[in-house]
């Protein structure tokens, strides 16, 4: 899957390089801050949601990006830790997980850049972002199962780009707010709660996975 994704960002960047020909295309190095508020699995009733699991995120990045105008592609390293937290009737059940995360992640951002003034630009933004886990790890026990923590983003937001000496160099803050698909983990735990409850008045289902990424980088 990994390699797909790579292959899909390098063959988007190519297609909308032969798009905008005529337009410049440039290049900077960034580093980001993103967490994940949600996302894990939920039992249900007809009364509500009786508990569950959460899986809260909070992760750090380096990454390049090759800018083309109307769209930004990017290959970063990151790390972080994330929670699988019981809620509800889970509470006494379950234990708490905190575990570290080493992943590798790709995006692809379309952008529509307005032009302010010669020293600012802003603009809309709307894309993916696709986080592969490398290494997954609990104090001293790592897991081999990494991979089924993988997540999909797709994102939205708004950012701008601040040349400060008129130049085309130039520093870029972006905000994005992204929800995500459920991951392996996630689909994998709500099949096996829902074969053990057949039958029952209750049922599994994922939680949404939601949060935000902020992004700053420098261009050139």
């Amino acid at each position: 899957m990994a390699k797909k994704c790579l292959i899909l960002l390098i063959f988007m960047a190519f297609v909308t390089g032969g798009a905008f020909a005529q337009s410049r295309i440039g290049y900077g190095i960034g580093v980001s801050v993103g967490n994940d508020f949600a996302g894990g699995v939920e039992l249900l009733s007809e009364y509500g949601t009786e508990g569950g699991t959460e899986m809260p995120y909070l992760g750090f990045g380096v990454y390049l990006y090759l800018d083309i105008n109307y769209a930004e592609f990017s290959v970063g390293i990151g790390s972080g830790n994330l929670g699988i937290v019981p809620t509800g009737v889970f509470i006494n059940e379950m234990n708490i997980y905190k575990l570290t995360t080493n992943s590798l992640y790709v995006s692809a951002l379309g952008k529509y850049p307005i032009k302010l003034n010669n020293s600012l630009t802003i603009f809309p933004a709307l894309g993916f972002d696709y986080n592969i886990i490398i290494s997954l790890k609990q104090g001293n026990t790592t897991y081999t199962n990494a991979s089924d923590f993988n997540t999909f983003w797709i994102n939205g937001g708004f950012g701008l780009d601040f040349s400060y000496d008129n130049s085309f160099n130039y520093i870029r803050l972006t905000a994005l707010y992204g929800i995500r698909l459920p991951s392996i983990y996630e689909i994998d735990d709500v099949t096996g709660m829902n074969m053990l409850l057949h039958g029952s008045e209750y049922y599994a289902d994922t939680r949404l996975g939601h949060g935000f990424t902020i992004k700053l980088s420098y261009g050139f």
